[in-house]
């Protein structure tokens, strides 16, 4: 019986190891294809990685990043909030994943949510100036389109006010 377990166990380590070297050898075939500019072979490679092993870490967050570089918005923000499920351990790749999630929303036009994920990036990491600018940015956007609505309010008041004047 000790026999049986400790082949078990021996057979279970040499596929764990193989697993690990294929997730490697995917992810490492995506950031290569990747840093090409070849994002479908890109997110291919990381999906495969992610086939063999969901919680790879590197994979989960490299396709997210894939998925936005290939303008798939919303792909990319389910992904980056899946990989925000799988990390907890490096505020600095959590805070990138919120920045990317808000610049994903920026793209979509949804500034609200945008100005949310970048607050949350900042709230991991105040220092990170590229998020604190793209914040800023956002902010200047809503407030510039409240502005606006105001406006044109104002304009449809005072339109209204002038068609009662006549006769």
């Amino acid at each position: 019986k000790i026999k049986l377990i400790i082949l078990l166990i021996s057979l279970l380590s040499v596929f764990s190891l193989s697993s690990q070297k294929a997730v490697r050898k995917n992810i490492k075939r995506g950031n290569k294809s990747y840093n090409e500019q070849k994002f479908e072979q890109a997110a291919q490679s990381y999906k495969d990685a992610i086939e063999i092993n969901p919680n790879a870490l590197e994979a989960n967050y490299n396709l997210g990043n894939t998925l936005y570089k290939q303008k798939a918005w919303d792909e990319s923000i389910e992904q980056q909030n899946h990989y925000l499920l799988l990390e907890k351990e490096n505020p600095q790749n959590i805070a990138s994943s919120w920045h990317n999630i808000g610049n994903a929303l920026l793209h979509k036009k949804d500034l609200q949510k945008s100005m949310e994920a970048y607050k949350m990036a900042l709230r991991v990491n105040p220092n990170d100036d590229e998020t604190r600018y793209n914040l800023a940015v956002v902010q200047k956007m809503i407030n510039d389109e409240e502005e606006e609505q105001d406006q044109d309010q104002q304009q449809d008041q005072n339109k209204d006010q002038s068609e009662g004047d006549q006769p």
